[in-house]
């Protein structure tokens, strides 16, 4: 049997005793065996950053929704952190909540990003590799772009066999082999992960250049059958308190931790000795001093925390992590905590209280402060009674870039800052993936460009044929634009025009085919930015 959270075991404290749980016969433990499909192995610490949201400096804008990944909507994201999002919605179409999407979806996608930033507006292919060895169980390479329900919405794709009960899906590829014209990998053909499948692209019903990368458990037949039979797990597995209802219900699986390399960090604490804790990509240092938490335990150092969004205008930095016990051997407090008399847990051990204040550095670099107000940057931790996030006293190091605070209680932690300029709530946006809906007859958007380096994207949806009209109006004083519309792999340029500084910009403009396209607004040459550099932007 397995226990979810794994972390759980046959031994529990009070605060988890009495607790039911579902056990699922199974063959055994399912051994970790993902790397990259972007392409080689990686480090742990360069996998693990490489697995963080885009808005943490990673690869991911999309997640894997615990609470039905079959493309239905109920208004929230679910991620295997166990918290659900359901507030703030940026993003109508997918179902986007809290800067995290989407509602329903059945796998990760790994957006775009250009091979070489030195030659820019060239798109350069990018291939996608096996994440393990395996073989060929399904092709499909026939979807052209902008068929959008080509393969149920999926485009081209290869499916791989892994041989050990899981298969994998790299979907909406542009086409498949190492080149345009290559022949497809052939049915039952072995691949490993040097091999290429195909190209990223963005066929099927697709919004953008990405690799849409899922995992799915065998039904036992040990061939594939369909995602309808074959149900998609989440390879980053399930570490909420709570049971995973994907899990739960009657077509549902269990979805277990598969990636090569794990970001928790374990230390055994000698209570007279204390510990220091690094995570894996060693940007984050909790050190532990001697005495402060009594007797010998297990501690884990979770990246990710599972805790409430970050208040008001402030951004998280990405290096949200989670301090907290796994087993506590002795200890004469949690004996008394946990003895029969006791009508309930006297504390909780996931915000256990320290006898003297332990230390807490974290590092950040140039990437995790776009668009954030360094000077009020504070370390908090997520306080459980009152669900919100308490400032630690923090020294924020601009050299070293480098922020540390002391603490006295176990729990969840996150570096967070406030925006450079608090009026540009929907940054970042700096991308096709985070660009907000707009639609014909909308108020005009009041945006501002608060860097030389800033992009703003928005998306909208147009009919062959007929004429859009982006006017870019109420420029400011010393600001000069470049507006341009892309297609919907996000790509390829269909038309631009800059204007004078202080000038306005009306770029009209007829698509030929039906579909959604995105308009991105930068400052040109000349251009002051800063946070009155501001527009507004609407489409006709």
């Amino acid at each position: 049997y397995s226990f979810t959270p794994a972390r759980r075991t046959v031994s529990v404290v009070k605060d988890v005793a009495d607790a039911d749980f579902v056990a699922r016969a199974e063959s055994g433990p399912s051994l970790p065996f993902l790397a990259l499909p972007l392409g080689g192995q990686a480090s742990p610490a360069v996998m693990w950053q490489t697995l963080r949201d885009t808005d943490d400096g990673g690869l991911v804008d999309a997640w894997f929704d615990h609470d039905a990944p079959d493309y239905a909507k109920n208004d929230a994201v679910l991620l295997w952190d166990g918290r659900q999002r359901r507030e703030v919605l940026y993003n109508d179409v997918l179902g986007c909540y809290e800067r995290r999407c989407y509602d329903g979806h059945d796998g990760i996608d790994f957006p775009y990003r250009d091979p070489n930033p030195a030659t820019p507006n060239v798109f350069e292919p990018v291939a996608i590799h096996p994440a393990a060895a395996g073989k060929v169980a399904a092709t499909v390479s026939n979807c052209a772009a902008g068929d959008r329900w080509c393969n149920g919405g999926y485009g081209n794709e290869v499916i791989v066999d892994h041989g050990n009960g899981y298969f994998t899906r790299y979907a909406h590829l542009a086409y498949l082999g190492a080149q345009p014209g290559a022949q497809p990998p052939r049915i039952g053909a072995q691949v490993e992960v040097a091999d290429t499948l195909g190209v990223m692209g963005s066929t099927g019903n697709s919004f953008g250049t990405h690799l849409h990368f899922a995992v799915h458990r065998d039904d036992g037949n040990g061939r594939w059958d369909g995602d309808m039979r074959d149900q998609p797990v989440d390879p980053f597995g399930w570490s909420g308190a709570q049971p995973d209802p994907w899990a739960q219900t009657t077509d549902g699986v269990a979805s277990p931790w598969l990636w090569l390399h794990h970001p928790n960090v374990e230390a055994f604490l000698f209570g007279s000795q204390g510990a220091t804790l690094r995570d894996l990509t060693g940007a984050i240092r909790v050190d532990i001093p001697a005495n402060a938490l009594d007797g010998t335990l297990r501690l884990e150092l979770a990246p990710g925390a599972p805790a409430g969004p970050a208040d008001g205008a402030q951004r998280s930095l990405g290096r949200a992590f989670a301090l907290r016990v796994l087993d506590w051997y002795t200890s004469d407090s949690v004996v008394d905590a946990v003895s029969a008399d006791a009508p309930a847990p006297a504390f909780n051990l996931d915000e256990a209280a320290l006898a003297w204040p332990a230390t807490l550095s974290i590092d950040y670099g140039d990437m995790d402060t776009r668009h954030l107000d360094m000077t009020q940057a504070m370390l908090r931790r997520w306080d459980g009674a009152t669900q919100r996030w308490l400032p630690l006293p923090t020294v924020i190091d601009p050299a070293t870039q480098r922020a540390l605070a002391a603490f006295n209680q176990l729990g969840s932690f996150d570096l967070q800052a406030p925006l450079l300029c608090p009026a540009d709530e929907l940054e970042p946006d700096d991308g096709y993936f985070a660009a907000a809906y707009v639609a014909r007859g909308d108020t005009p958007q009041r945006r501002l460009l608060d860097l030389a380096d800033d992009e703003d994207w928005l998306r909208f949806d147009a009919a062959a044929g007929e004429s859009v009209a982006v006017r870019v109006g109420n420029v400011a004083e010393g600001v000069r634009l470049s507006v341009a519309i892309y297609g919907l792999d996000g790509l390829t340029r269909l038309a631009a025009k800059s204007g004078g500084v202080g000038e306005a910009v009306d770029l009209l403009w007829t698509p030929l085919d039906e579909g959604m396209y995105f308009v991105r607004v930068a400052p040109a040459a000349g251009s002051v930015t800063g946070c009155e550099a501001n527009y507004t932007l609407a489409l006709e």
